[in-house]
């Protein structure tokens, strides 16, 4: 009897070795994540949702509601920092920045809202589904600056939908997107952002 529970066992071992392995790092890294996001409560007001599979800040900037997502990589896509402020808008809004596949698309139709910056309008695609309101939103230098800034941190993308504006950060550093001056730098400029539209 033990010969045949061996038999049957020995091929489950490596398997729930490597399960086990994986669940492991997951979880590490998962702790190293919450340890990084609480240590934000000290500098922004705010607490933490550790939930070991995506955990998440949440914090209030001058009443409005904000929260900082850590989104694990896959074996396609880098792990992200998504900042999201809730608030509502009266229209939804896309920037991203200018390059070769934004402009081919554009050959087929891609929407790109001209803000009349040369300088910005050759760095950045906008679309909007009220590109008047996109470009008076945008023709204000403060919040052209903001957006410049977050891109020149790493951020590929800020939208709007109506609801959330979201901005995203492929491949974050724990270690330098996290230091005090650094992140509450950027939820400034996305307060700011948040704060304008209407």
């Amino acid at each position: 009897m033990p010969d045949s529970l061996i038999s049957v066992l020995a091929p489950l071992i490596f398997p729930l070795l490597v399960v086990s392995i994986v669940f492991f790092a997951y979880f590490y890294d998962s702790r190293r994540r919450i340890k990084v996001l609480s240590g934000l409560a000290k500098h922004i007001p705010g607490h933490v949702s550790k939930n070991i599979f995506q955990p998440s800040f949440n914090g209030d900037y001058r009443g409005i509601k904000f929260c900082i997502s850590l989104i694990p990589g896959s074996r396609n896509t880098p792990p992200y920092l998504n900042i999201s402020f809730y608030k509502r808008s009266s229209f939804r809004l896309g920037i991203s920045r200018e390059n070769i596949l934004t402009r081919f698309g554009k050959k087929f139709g891609l929407q790109d809202v001209k803000i009349q910056d040369p300088r910005f309008d050759e760095k950045f695609l906008v679309s909007s589904n009220k590109a008047d309101w996109a470009m008076q939103y945008l023709r204000d230098p403060e919040i052209r600056n903001a957006v410049e800034q977050l891109f020149s941190q790493g951020f590929e993308s800020i939208s709007a939908n109506g609801n959330i504006l979201l901005a995203r950060k492929p491949n974050y550093h724990l270690n330098f997107d996290f230091q005090p001056q650094v992140i509450t730098v950027n939820i400034n400029r996305l307060g700011l952002l948040t704060e304008r539209l209407n």
